[in-house]
């Protein structure tokens, strides 16, 4: 096509191109699933390579994006209105993601690849806590804890170990001391769930979701608990029977699972042996915020047809009917790599190219 402004179709006739250009977006190829480009391909084509900003391009830019959070929530907070401290914020963000950075490299794990689309993330996530209770503190230390708390979910979910997540709570830990002398918030953390259904019930909490995804309250362990075990008998009344005690890890698995599945496209990658509950918690966290599972199911004639059959219902159910919907992916049920492909054009785009003809739409 762009050698020779064309290409051959099925019936071998030549398609010729005019006043087309190709722009092609992409990753460096030392990323994970990528794959070098061949020589007599880049050869050919203009290539503008971007590279990452710098500390203080990154300080400049997240206070920017602070400021302009920060004042439509804490407009008129004694502290949280000047300037100096939003660009101090601002500057604690870059210092925990340039040491975890250092900390936790590629080399480790292949998944050990932090970008500033997690300082973007961090940013926007804070529209999701309702800050305007937090005005009447007139300490930094409330929007403190909601930041700390959004960051051990950002970078500390995705370490593998716990000696790794003993080393990132050290780090933030340091940086909330040496920037805030607020060392101490970090413990807090460990007595407070952030989760979306406070106030809610199932049938009150379906429809669309907000921009930024559902309202995050804070909580105290005992409170979860009370509304968990309520939880658990509706849902063996209204599902199937199961049988979960509200222990400290699956008060924390939930929590967890409701901030990412409460969030517009919020997806999640659940690593684990088998039994250590992460479908209970799923269907406890699906049931309290009113949606639905669906997962494959799969016989010895089920393959990609079947699998693109079952994702337009889901869509379907999605788009037209307003339900909200998960869909629940085990590795034994990808049967097919083409599985992967949809999943992670659904992911990125939002959509799957060619799943519906014309007809369809």
């Amino acid at each position: 096509m762009i050698t020779y402004n064309g290409f051959y179709d099925e019936a071998l006739e030549f398609v010729r191109l005019e006043n087309i250009q190709i722009v092609g977006s992409m990753n460096p190829n030392v990323t994970i699933g990528r794959h070098k480009l061949p020589s007599r391909f880049t050869s050919i084509v203009r290539i503008f390579s971007i590279s990452y900003p710098s500390d203080d391009q990154l300080k400049l830019i997240y206070s920017t994006f602070l400021k302009g959070i920060l004042s439509s929530t804490m407009g008129k907070h004694p502290k949280w209105s000047l300037s100096a401290n939003v660009y101090q914020l601002a500057q604690s963000m870059v210092a925990l993601y340039s040491q975890v950075q250092t900390k936790f490299s590629r080399d480790t794990y292949g998944h050990y690849m932090f970008t500033p689309r997690e300082l973007t993330n961090w940013c926007l996530s804070l529209f999701r806590y309702n800050l305007t209770e937090l005005k009447n503190d007139s300490s930094t230390d409330s929007l403190l804890q909601v930041w700390a708390s959004e960051a051990c979910r950002i970078f500390q979910d995705r370490l593998v170990d716990d000696e790794s997540r003993k080393t990132f709570i050290g780090l933030l830990t340091s940086v909330l001391q040496d920037e805030w002398r607020s060392g101490g918030l970090v413990a807090k953390l460990d007595d407070s769930y952030y989760i979306t259904w406070v106030n809610a019930t199932a049938s009150s909490s379906a429809g669309r979701l907000p921009p930024f995804g559902k309202v995050l309250e804070c909580v105290k362990p005992d409170f979860i608990e009370n509304l968990l075990v309520k939880a658990i008998n509706r849902f063996n009344a209204e599902n199937y029977e199961i049988r979960a005690l509200p222990f400290r890890e699956l008060l924390d698995n939930i929590s967890k699972f409701d901030r990412v599945l409460t969030a517009p496209g919020g997806s999640l990658l659940l690593c684990g042996r088998s039994g250590v509950g992460r479908r209970t918690a799923l269907a406890i966290s699906s049931s309290m915020n009113n949606m639905k599972i669906f997962t494959p199911k799969i016989n010895r004639s089920y393959g990609v047809k079947q699998f693109k059959n079952d994702l337009k219902l889901v869509m379907q159910q999605a788009g037209i009917e307003g339900q909200q919907m998960i869909i629940l992916l085990e590795d034994h049920q990808l049967v097919d790599p083409t599985f992967l492909e949809l999943v992670n054009s659904l992911l990125s785009a939002g959509e799957i190219p060619g799943l519906y003809n014309p007809e369809d739409l």
